[in-house]
């Protein structure tokens, strides 16, 4: 985005008020996602270390990421808030089953899997 708005203002014949309202909305957006991230990122550290995870994989800002990805519009900030923190949970859960599991309950875990998905 910042890539082509220098080359918009560089080109002969660009319009200047549209360059500076399409600069001005790329900063509030950049302002908008950065309070979430770093909402999403104080949320993730008060639970990882309220519940004491060590083994858990920190993957706050990639979960955000995707959230992001999936609803990018603006007002959709609930939204990505909201997915984002699934999306923490899947991993957390993911970890646990990797690192605690045992055969026995990852088989039982996988059957709930295949069966809600039929």
């Amino acid at each position: 985005m910042l890539h082509y708005m220098l080359e918009y203002g560089e080109e002969e014949g660009h319009i200047p008020i549209l360059l500076e309202l399409a600069k001005l909305d790329f900063n509030l957006m950049q302002h908008v996602h950065l309070k979430e991230l770093k909402a999403i990122s104080e949320w993730w550290k008060d639970l990882y270390g309220y519940m004491g995870l060590s083994y858990v994989r920190d993957r706050a800002v990639e979960s955000y990421v995707w959230s992001y990805v999936v609803s990018y519009e603006e007002g959709s900030s609930l939204t990505r808030m909201i997915f984002a923190k699934i999306i923490a949970f899947i991993i957390l859960m993911d970890d646990t089953y990797d690192a605690h599991a045992t055969i026995h309950e990852c088989r039982k875990l996988n059957e709930a899997i295949q069966s809600d998905s039929n």
